[in-house]
């Protein structure tokens, strides 16, 4: 049987290909998934955006997708003759990867074959858990309320989102501008929220961060250190996944580092559940 890795010219051509192989598994997929959706409809800016669906004997094996030069390859489940393919054909691109990210195995797969091939090391970027939640099991609100962020509460969503990056991706070279291009561009397109607890204080955040065709993914959970410890994380993404299975979301479906056991102890009370690991390397 031949494996073949095919470079689809444009995020629509990518999705129109692959959308129903993609949606069998639509939350673990929700990275390239939301990614293909968010490009196609300008939500997010993108540089020379890469898409490839590998083959064998014409039935779709795998995908991958890089949204900008510097932003990891994102791949779906597949195997190692799949993943030898989509590294000759990188390869044959001449492409410098920054990473890869994707699930655990094959993430992992393609790594060392990447590492092998370039005669390079690879670091270990983020150790995630893959969670789902088809019906909301909520928290005590305690009298607080979410609201959609506007330009009014710019300062605070940059500040948040600023802490978020320190504390998720502490080797961001330039944190403040990344936290400010993504609170403007949440911002801009209705997609950030907050949580005001009784008092009538901003203490949490969460955003709407992808969608799919049937689920969307929850995001930038971020709640102050000062704060943390009352639950209202638990609020606001209990909340907005009800809010987003009320828009017509049939899931939701999230990240957490797994090396962080409150954060998922606190999303599987809301009623999400585990279904699985992703893998970000880094490639230096």
């Amino acid at each position: 049987m031949k494996t073949t890795c095919i470079q689809n010219k444009t995020a629509s051509e990518f999705l129109e290909k692959n959308e129903e192989s993609l949606l069998e598994n639509e939350s673990i997929n929700n990275l390239i998934l939301g990614l293909t959706d968010s490009i196609i409809r300008n939500l997010r800016g993108s540089d020379n955006p890469l898409f490839f669906t590998i083959l064998r004997d014409n039935t779709i094996v795998g995908q991958a997708i890089r949204t900008h030069g510097d932003k990891p390859v994102a791949i779906s489940r597949m195997d190692e003759s799949s993943l030898t393919e989509l590294a000759s054909t990188l390869a044959d691109l001449n492409l410098d990867l920054s990473g890869i990210v994707g699930p655990k195995e094959s993430c992992s797969i393609l790594a060392d074959i990447w590492c092998k091939l370039k005669n390079i090391e690879s670091t270990i970027g983020m150790h995630q858990g893959i969670y789902e939640l088809i019906n909301v099991i909520k928290p005590d609100l305690d009298g607080g309320e979410m609201l959609v962020a506007t330009e009014e509460h710019r300062s605070i969503v940059s500040s948040y989102t600023l802490g978020f990056i320190n504390d998720c991706f502490p080797d961001e070279k330039e944190p403040v501008e990344r936290a400010n291009e993504m609170a403007e561009r949440h911002i801009k397109n209705g997609t950030i929220y907050l949580w005001k607890n009784s008092n009538g204080e901003i203490v949490s955040m969460a955003s709407k961060n992808r969608e799919s065709k049937n689920a969307a993914t929850v995001s930038l959970v971020y709640t102050p250190k000062e704060l943390r410890g009352k639950g209202y994380a638990s609020c606001i993404v209990a909340q907005l996944s009800e809010k987003l299975l009320a828009d017509g979301k049939s899931k939701c479906n999230l990240f957490t580092d797994l090396k962080n056991p409150t954060s998922n102890s606190i999303y599987q009370k809301i009623g999400y559940r585990f279904l699985g690991e992703s893998m970000h390397f880094n490639f230096k």
